[in-house]
């Protein structure tokens, strides 16, 4: 992973070391097992092994060089650090994967608790701006068109409900992946019984797999990748709408900007949406390696190590990217800049027309036929456009309207005050207060 977008949490999860260190405790743990099943020919083998086991990542590299296999030369190093009459015992009975499978699980769930944690700091973060704007009027749209106003509270509560939901799919993985396997060349148990398994595996709070082959079925791992880039597509989704409300044209919001920070080599006015840009350009990333981890689904029979070289490179890739992407999206949100003035601005730019719906529903309960009040308030409302007059005042001098208007039955308000009605933003949010309480605000 390129240092630029590492995190040190990942790091240490990920780092060659510590892939060594869990190989040693999967086989140590083991050697514990079968000392307490009374398997080992000396008994106090463990313990001797676990006084003298150590490892050289430099060592592992020169005989690696010359096997071609890591697993069988960090055996060997290891070895080569035990008495003679104890080394045979070391690795017995296992087979590759036995050793690998089970730190590879325990580095994705541990990885997966990180980015929950980091999750749970966004959705905090995306909760407050949501209860500091729960009244910050904004207009909604719908295909990039102005649709009808909202406030930015309520945009913010729809990110955290999807991000929300990222939490659940990160809880199924973990669990998904919190499994392990000691069961020998193709599944069978053919050394080491199930009852070895059974012991690592509580070691290590997993569940022994119900079933496996060599390795653990490839499905779990394209289930945690899968559920990493539909997180990366969920921070894509905050930040495409983040870039188009920061537009010059719209400027809602903006990101944080340093004082020492320069937007442009240029152009020294630019502040730009280089954030938000990044998180879009590495969810591509991500979604790259989810592909490669369903491919990896695949297995010839009881084994082959196609999947092998792809998951050394997409397991630290995605873990690294998800996790610099939830955190640099945190910190936007958190320091964001947020211009309510602009809102109204932008809320105003269609003279009226944003109020189009309540009006034609009006008109219908006035007794107006459905099809007329619609084509009435779309030709007025395109007049409003054109001419930059707005809406309210154009119905107001509305021919056809002069009737209705004209009215005034006791206890009706009015119907020119009604018409006026429509035109108040909050008519249509008087339900923001039941969504804000879904979410415990």
């Amino acid at each position: 992973m390129l240092k630029r977008y590492s995190t040190s949490e990942m790091t240490e999860i990920w780092r060659e070391e510590r892939k060594f260190d869990l190989w040693q405790q999967i086989e140590l743990a083991t050697l514990d097992a079968r000392a307490k099943f009374g398997q080992l020919s000396r008994p106090q083998a463990a313990e001797r092994i676990r006084e003298q086991a150590k490892f050289s990542l430099k060592r592992i590299e020169e005989i690696e060089a010359e096997t071609q296999h890591d697993l069988l030369a960090f055996v060997q190093v290891v070895q080569e650090n035990l008495e003679p009459e104890i080394r045979g015992e070391f690795h017995a009975g296992l087979t590759s994967y036995d050793t690998e499978e089970i730190p590879t699980n325990l580095r994705i769930r541990d990885s997966l608790i990180i980015l929950s944690d980091t999750l749970e700091m966004l959705i905090s973060v995306i909760l407050k701006q949501a209860d500091n704007h729960r009244k910050t009027l904004m207009i909604g749209k719908t295909h990039g068109q102005h649709a009808e106003p909202i406030t930015f509270g309520l945009r913010l509560l729809g990110w955290v409900d999807i991000f929300q939901r990222d939490q659940h799919r990160l809880s199924q993985a973990q669990e998904t992946i919190s499994v392990g396997k000691i069961s020998g060349a193709v599944g069978t148990y053919s050394e080491l019984g199930p009852e070895i398994e059974a012991e690592v595996c509580r070691a290590f709070n997993l569940k022994p797999a119900r079933h496996t082959t060599q390795i653990i079925h490839r499905d779990r791992i394209a289930q945690v990748l899968t559920t990493l880039a539909i997180l990366a597509g969920d921070i894509e989704h905050v930040a495409v709408n983040f870039r188009k409300m920061a537009d010059t044209d719209i400027m809602e919001v903006r990101e944080p900007f340093g004082a020492k920070q320069k937007g442009s080599s240029a152009m020294p006015h630019k502040k730009n949406t280089i954030v938000t840009e990044r998180l879009c350009g590495l969810a591509r990333n991500i979604r790259a390696n989810c592909l490669v981890a369903l491919e990896n689904i695949a297995t010839w029979e009881e084994r082959d190590i196609s999947q092998s070289a792809p998951e050394r490179i997409i397991l630290p890739d995605s873990f690294h990217l998800i996790h610099y992407m939830l955190k640099q999206l945190t910190r936007v949100l958190d320091k964001m800049e947020v211009f309510p003035a602009n809102m109204l601005r932008n809320l105003d730019k269609t003279h009226g027309c944003i109020f189009s719906s309540h009006v034609k529903n009006l008109l219908i309960g006035w007794g107006m036929d459905p099809e007329d009040a619609y084509r009435l308030v779309q030709e007025r409302s395109f007049e409003a456009d054109k001419t930059g007059r707005s809406l309210l005042t154009i119905l107001l001098n509305e021919r056809l309207l002069q009737a209705y208007l004209e009215e005034d039955e006791p206890g009706n308000g009015g119907k020119i005050n009604q018409l006026r009605g429509c035109f108040d933003p909050w008519q249509g949010l008087k339900n923001i207060d039941v969504i804000y309480a879904r979410f415990g605000l």
